[in-house]
């Protein structure tokens, strides 16, 4: 969706990705119940065997 953005906009896709990362943490940040919701994942989940 980025680059279709980007294309007819006459932009690159990386301001697009950008401008959606930074919505992504304003909406989050005004639910601070949700985000109290978010657990850290077990560390165990990441080693690699």
């Amino acid at each position: 969706m980025a680059a279709r953005a980007a294309r007819l906009l006459r932009t690159t896709p990386g301001i697009w990705l950008r401008m959606q990362a930074v919505r992504d943490l304003w909406e989050i940040a005004q639910d601070q119940e949700r985000l109290a919701e978010i657990r850290p994942i077990d560390k165990r989940w990441l080693e690699v065997a």
